[in-house]
């Protein structure tokens, strides 16, 4: 879709740009002459945005050089320096927990394991079920809707009718609350 929305951006370019170098007129010999033209406009202006492209490059290069090779020469010396951390520790778990370490880390994975391929049976076998659950359920949702409508309006005019006092200050708060939602959603 981005292509084909491309596609139209280059040929409606190309048709105004026939549009405007023949004056309106789109007929063989306006056309003809009016290519070299264009094409010599296109040029022109693709080679004016290399050049400038060529000196923002040389300007950010010469500005950015000192900063980027100091980064890649901290970022080399923090991957070494984690390197050979991880390493150390490596062998300080090696030394202290020796097979111990080992067998309570593989049976660690082992049970990973068992916990995931259980999970995705439970799944598999649960998924047909919530799918007729929800099929039997759709229709009453709709009704659901309308139950909770009409008993919120029926405590609403029953709050309004007995409850004046304290229906102002609910409406106060209330909208208070809606305002505050609003706010924390945007």
């Amino acid at each position: 879709m981005f292509l084909l929305g491309l596609l139209f951006v280059f040929v409606a370019s190309g048709i105004s740009l026939l549009w405007i170098y023949t004056g309106g007129h789109l007929d063989q010999r306006s056309i003809e002459r009016a290519l070299p033209l264009i094409t010599r406009d296109v040029d022109a202006t693709f080679h004016h945005l290399g050049k400038k492209a060529e000196e923002i490059y040389m300007e950010s290069a010469r500005t950015l050089g000192p900063y980027a090779r100091e980064a890649a020469a901290s970022g080399l010396a923090a991957w070494n320096m984690a390197a050979e951390r991880g390493r150390a520790t490596a062998e300080w778990i090696g030394e202290k927990l020796g097979p111990a370490g080992a067998a309570a880390a593989e049976s660690a994975a082992r049970a990973w394991s068992t916990a995931q391929t259980r999970v995705a049976t439970g799944w598999e076998w649960l998924k047909p079920r919530v799918w007729e659950w929800w099929l039997a359920a759709r229709p009453y949702f709709q009704w659901l809707g309308e139950c909770i409508i009409e008993q919120t309006r029926a405590v609403y005019l029953w709050a309004e009718k007995n409850l004046p006092v304290y229906y102002d200050l609910a409406a106060e708060k209330t909208g208070q609350v809606v305002e505050a939602v609003k706010a924390w959603v945007k």
